[in-house]
C-alpha cells in the first residue's frame, strides 16, 4: 500500500502541461489550460477545481501502465495519491516499491515512507476510507475505517443542534443520513449501522419531544436487507490466487 506525499502541492507543472498538449487537439483549448496550470505558481495544483482534479488524476498515468504492463503484479488499483499492488512474493512488493519510487521521482512525485510499507492482507489495509481484510477462508471483508463512523456520529450530533436552532429541516437531516447509510449498504458494517440509526432516532426523537420541532422519521428498507453476506444468506466474495502481501 503507498501513498504519494503530499500530491497536490507538489504536483509539477511541466509534466502535467505535457499531458495536456498531447491529449487535447484545440490549441486554443491546451492555450487555456496550460494559463490556468500557471496561475496556480510555480508548483502544485489547488484542490477546488475540476480541471485540477482531472490533472491529478492524470499526472501518474505512467506509473499506472509501468506497473501493470512491466512489474505484473496479481492486482492494482490507484485513486489520486493512493495506490495498492497485490502479490504472493513479500520480496518481489518491496522490489516493487523501489522501482516505483524511481517512476515517481521521474515525475516529481515523492512517496510517503510512514505510509507506504508492505503489510499481509490477513491484517488489512485502508483503501478509500475503507478497511480491507483477506480471511483464510478467502472471503473478503471491507468495513468502513473508524474515523468514518467517529464522523457521521459527530455530524449527527452537529446538525441535531442545527435542527433545534432551526437552521435545518428534518428532512435535510434525513436525506444526508440516507446517503451515509446508503454507502453502508455493500460494506460489513451490520453492528455499526444499528448502532447508528439508534443514535439517529434518539437525537430526533428528543428534539420532538423537548419542542424542536423535529420529528424522527423511519429510515428507508430495514437493516436484514442491508446486511453483510454472512447474515443475509448471500455467498461471500471468494479470492481466486489473491496473494497474502499487499503493497498500496
Amino acid at each position: 500500500m503507498g501513498d504519494f506525499s503530499d500530491y497536490f502541492a507538489r504536483i509539477a507543472h511541466e509534466p502535467v502541461k505535457r499531458q495536456v498538449a498531447d491529449a487535447l487537439l484545440d490549441p486554443r483549448v491546451v492555450a487555456l489550460e496550460h494559463r490556468l496550470i500557471d496561475a496556480q505558481g510555480e508548483v502544485g495544483l489547488g484542490l477546488g477545481s475540476e480541471p485540477n482534479q482531472i490533472c491529478a488524476v492524470a499526472h501518474p498515468n505512467r506509473i499506472d501502465h509501468y506497473v501493470t504492463e512491466m512489474l505484473r503484479p496479481e492486482a492494482y488499483g490507484r485513486y489520486m495519491d493512493d495506490f495498492y499492488l497485490i502479490h504472493e512474493s513479500k520480496e518481489y512488493l518491496q522490489v516493487c516499491l523501489l522501482l516505483i519510487g524511481r517512476k515517481c521521482a521521474e515525475l516529481g512525485i515523492e512517496l510517503n515512507p510512514r505510509k507506504t510499507r508492505v503489510v499481509k492482507l490477513s491484517r488489512g489495509f485502508t483503501w478509500l476510507k475503507k478497511r480491507i481484510f483477506y480471511t483464510e477462508t478467502g472471503r473478503i471483508v471491507v468495513k468502513p475505517c473508524r474515523d468514518s463512523i467517529t464522523r457521521e456520529r459527530r455530524k449527527l450530533k452537529k446538525m441535531a443542534r442545527m435542527v433545534a436552532d432551526g437552521v435545518m429541516t428534518p428532512e435535510q437531516v434525513e436525506r444526508s443520513y440516507q446517503s451515509w447509510r446508503g454507502g453502508m449498504k455493500r460494506l460489513d458494517a451490520h453492528r455499526s449501522v444499528l448502532a447508528m440509526d439508534a443514535l439517529y432516532h434518539s437525537l430526533f426523537e428528543n428534539l420532538a419531544r423537548e419542542g424542536g420541532g423535529a420529528q424522527c422519521r423511519p429510515t428507508r428498507g430495514t437493516i436484514q436487507a442491508e446486511a453483510s453476506p454472512r447474515n443475509s444468506g448471500e455467498p461471500a466474495t471468494q479470492s481466486s490466487g489473491l496473494s497474502e502481501a499487499a503493497a498500496k
